[in-house]
């Protein structure tokens, strides 16, 4: 669907506090995050993690999780997840993440971005539920822009379909992203905090530009 601008004001003001202000960040990751080194990640987001390995199981540590975002309180949280749920459980985890976008909507007031499913670089038939994954996580996430105001401006989706072309799918050993893809993966992290926290990005000069990029969440 179309690209959509959704923010606050552009006065000078408001950008330079986005750029330097540093946002707390609770990242809830798979096993593509395992070896993500926080400290090393970027001086404009303070990222701490919470792992599950499927929605399946991260459902039994709703009781961890809700102490985690309580004590937290984060400007953003950011979701990577559900791809074993797919590969083990052989289904689409849309009510799980329906369920989850759901929960985090009313349990705090961070911004909310679900990183869509990587595809693979050698498996055609993979990819095609793995695309249907994603589209289901975009109706979703639409669903929830058309009934509440509020949600539209605060959830997103980001795509990583660049990051594909470094991830192989086998049948007995899963998927495997290699250490170019991991480090593309932690680029597309960056750059899907910075949208769906509305930063702009800044020109060679060091000041914001006046123009935010056209294709935010181009995916939707």
């Amino acid at each position: 669907s179309q690209s959509r601008e959704v923010g606050p004001g552009t006065g000078t003001g408001t950008r330079n506090s986005h750029i330097y202000r540093r946002h707390t960040v609770l990242l809830i990751h798979d096993s593509n995050f395992d070896k993500f080194n926080p400290r090393s990640f970027s001086s404009q987001f303070n990222v701490h993690q919470f792992g599950a390995s499927s929605l399946e199981n991260l459902a039994k540590k709703r009781k961890q999780l809700n102490e985690k975002l309580n004590k937290l309180r984060p400007d953003c949280i950011y979701v990577h997840l559900g791809i074993n749920d797919l590969t083990k459980r052989k289904c689409i985890p849309s009510g799980a993440i329906h369920e989850l976008a759901e929960y985090l909507l009313e349990t705090c007031k961070a911004q909310i971005c679900f990183s869509l499913f990587i595809p693979t670089s050698n498996d055609k038939k993979m990819n095609e539920r793995i695309k249907a994954v994603n589209n289901e996580i975009k109706s979703n996430v639409s669903w929830f822009h058309r009934h509440s105001e509020t949600a539209r401006s605060r959830i997103f989706t980001f795509a990583n379909d660049l990051v594909g072309n470094q991830n192989i799918y086998s049948i007995n050993t899963g998927f495997t992203l290699n250490d170019r893809g991991e480090k593309m993966l932690y680029v597309s992290l960056r750059e899907g905090l910075k949208k769906t926290m509305r930063i702009p990005h800044q020109s060679h000069d060091g000041n914001p530009r006046q123009k935010r990029s056209s294709n935010r969440f181009k995916d939707e």
